[in-house]
């Protein structure tokens, strides 16, 4: 799982062994500000966090709110 700081460009990422919300919530939440506005894709394991936003992926929609999925292209290099 990666994710992109807006302002420092800066990308986290590590390995998760499954993407439940519990796991997912856990690394979002300990890698960002506690004001920080969230945009990810229509993954319910999501919906768990504060001040989120979702893009429809599925729907071709990959910007919403101002924001936009920036590490989706980055996840796709990464092997699985």
């Amino acid at each position: 799982m990666g994710i992109r700081g807006r302002k420092t460009e800066t990308i986290r990422a590590t390995p998760v062994p499954e993407t439940t919300a519990a796991r997912l919530t856990e690394f979002v939440e300990s890698n960002i500000a506690k004001v920080a506005k969230v945009f990810t894709d229509e993954n319910r394991a999501y919906c768990a966090l504060e001040n989120h936003e979702t893009a429809n992926h599925g729907g071709g929609e990959y910007a919403r709110g101002g924001g936009r999925s920036t590490s989706t292209g980055w996840n796709s290099f990464e092997p699985r």
